[in-house]
């Protein structure tokens, strides 16, 4: 959740104010935003070993009934993996290249990488499902502990 609120936070601030004028400017946070991006890929590959309850309540985590329900939902697997698709990494690749070069790489390359990195403006939609969760968490939480927990 709370790379989740880090990306909502610091991804728009990222596409549309900073200076992409110069292709080899280094955004602050490359570093980190890879990070974030390697640990939402590792939650896609987690998602295969994760198991779920089915319709009739009971707990599955057989491996290959596992990963073919998430790969069979368009909201499990392929939006994860859409949205996961680790953009700073190919952003520290081109940084790297661009410095290792004397001359400044070619500027439509550029424009095609911040083009590309709209697409991580897509991982915001996972804040809805993530307050889903919690949603369901509290409800959970609420049957087992009971209301009185929760009075404010």
């Amino acid at each position: 959740g709370v790379l989740l609120l880090y990306t909502a936070a610091v991804v728009p601030v990222q596409q549309f104010m900073w200076d992409y004028t110069d292709p080899c400017n280094k955004v602050p946070t490359l570093e980190f935003d890879v990070a974030v991006d390697c640990f939402f890929v590792a939650e896609v590959l987690l998602n295969f070993a994760m198991g779920f309850f089915d319709a009739d309540g009971k707990y599955v985590d057989h491996l290959p009934h596992v990963a073919l329900h998430y790969l069979s939902s368009p909201w499990r697997f392929w939006f994860d993996a859409v949205t996961s698709i680790p953009f700073s990494i190919f952003d520290l690749l081109y940084y790297q290249e661009c410095h290792d070069n004397i001359s400044h790489a070619d500027m439509s390359d550029t424009k095609s990488l911040r083009l590309a990195k709209i697409f991580r403006i897509i991982r915001l939609a996972r804040i809805a499902r993530f307050f889903k969760y919690i949603t369901k968490l509290q409800d959970y939480l609420v049957i087992f502990i009971g209301a009185a927990a929760f009075k404010v």
